[in-house]
């Protein structure tokens, strides 16, 4: 009860005579919700205030882990606390709803158009077809849409204010920014699985509107980035390109989050992906190298086979932005838009 100890002790003073600690910035009254920290299990906290054998109001330290002597264990347990809490929050009914429509519905979507009046020879060329539509253009919308709406509300209603009491606001951040990219990377996984699901079983099996076609000398299937990894089996060719696919949704939803802290108008935040997105494959097409833009290394459906270097260009050039932007947000902690 390390922690108590400290608090009762700085309690103990007046006002005028509170001792002048280093770190120290913001000082508030409230009620030490410790049962929802450190003791998940206790759904009392009037009862757990009466082991404790003292008082429930006291002056705390905001986000001065340090003072509390709080332990890398103790800040490990309320991490994963906040995580599970956002975790339940994020499942509304409204993002339910919406995750829904991108894993199924978007799919379906897509996979209309290509029922009739094209020549198929294996189920992956179909779903190559389905990702090569609409799917690179709405894809920097995709990842700005699945999660960061929620933040983008707290943020317009002051709700992270009133949290630092309950926990320190780097846990916070961080805990926000570990489950937007957990939503948004599994959200465009499962959507690629549906997709991958739809024309590998469903399709063959229930629906049968493709005719697939057998090759011959003159024809034959077209290989694409990527297509290097069929010869291990159409499972594993899915999973490696649907990973890579879900690895950079997962770097561009972070570089909105954490631009989301550092600009006040959170359109201009959501929008940099998007624009950075499009205008790099403008620039990549005017010059001639329309292999290192980013929709040819993501869905790489619309060039021919590259060397699968290629597509770590951009991708380098993105870890670098979002590198940058970490250290920035880091070093403008005090100017944060929360």
């Amino acid at each position: 009860m390390k922690i108590m100890k400290k608090i009762k002790f700085y309690h103990n003073f007046s006002k005028e005579n509170r001792p002048k600690l280093r770190g120290i910035q913001e000082l508030k009254p409230f009620r030490l919700q410790i049962n929802t920290i450190f003791h998940p299990k206790e759904t009392n906290l009037n009862t757990f205030v009466k082991k404790l054998k003292d008082g429930c109001i006291y002056y705390i330290v905001i986000d001065t882990l340090n003072f509390y002597g709080i332990k890398k264990k103790e800040v490990i347990i309320m991490l994963i606390g906040q995580l599970y809490l956002e975790f339940k929050r994020a499942f509304t009914t409204k993002n339910i709803l919406s995750w829904l429509c991108i894993v199924v519905l978007l799919p379906l979507i897509c996979f209309f158009p290509v029922m009739q009046g094209y020549i198929f020879f294996s189920p992956v060329e179909v779903f190559q077809e389905i990702l090569g539509g609409i799917m690179p253009l709405i894809f920097p919308v995709l990842i700005i849409i699945i999660y960061l709406p929620d933040f983008w509300q707290e943020q317009r209603n002051n709700f992270i204010t009133y949290t630092r009491p309950r926990i320190p606001l780097n846990e916070y951040i961080l805990s926000k920014g570990l489950i937007n990219a957990v939503f948004t990377g599994g959200i465009i996984f499962l959507m690629l699985f549906f997709s991958y699901t739809l024309v590998e079983f469903i399709e063959p099996h229930f629906l049968q509107f493709i005719k697939y076609e057998t090759p011959s000398e003159y024809n034959q299937p077209s290989n694409v980035t990527f297509s290097q990894f069929l010869k291990y089996g159409d499972l594993t060719y899915f999973l490696i390109y649907s990973l890579w696919v879900t690895l950079n949704a997962i770097v561009y939803t972070t570089i909105s989050f954490l631009l989301m802290l550092i600009i006040r108008h959170p359109f201009i935040a959501l929008s940099v992906p998007f624009l950075f997105y499009h205008i790099f494959n403008f620039i990549a097409g005017i010059f001639g190298v329309a292999k290192f833009s980013p929709l040819s290394t993501i869905f790489p459906f619309n060039i021919e086979q590259q060397s699968l270097w290629t597509i770590m260009i951009p991708f380098t050039f993105l870890l670098l932005i979002l590198s940058i932007l970490y250290f920035i947000v880091i070093r403008k902690k005090e100017e944060w838009m929360i």
